[in-house]
């Protein structure tokens, strides 16, 4: 009769290990399936970022060829007057900026 146990035991084992490599292999591929999506999400975001920082380049451009310098300087000049407090407020940041970039 032992070897009738054994043998069963034997038997339960490969089933035992045959079901735990399926687990993990099914795990593995789910892990696998969620890493390629999370990329896929982000290549489309930075897609999507990249296409809206062309787009208001862009935009800028075409505004400085249409107004020329001296139209540009004449808008900013408006919107200092309009809001001083802020515009000093930019400038003390920019310049800020600038001098730790110095460094």
């Amino acid at each position: 009769m032992p070897e009738k146990d054994s043998t069963m035991e034997s038997g339960e084992r490969s089933k035992a290990s045959a079901t735990a490599g399926r687990g993990i292999g099914d795990t593995v591929g789910s892990a696998a399936e969620s890493v390629h999506s999370t990329f896929q999400q982000a290549k489309k975001s930075t897609s999507d970022a990249f296409e809206t920082v062309t787009d208001r380049l862009q935009a800028s451009a075409d505004y400085i060829e249409d107004r020329g310098v001296a139209g540009v300087m004449s808008d900013v000049e408006t919107i200092v007057r309009r809001y001083p407090l802020q515009a000093l407020m930019v400038g003390v940041g920019v310049g800020f900026v600038l001098s730790r970039i110095r460094r």
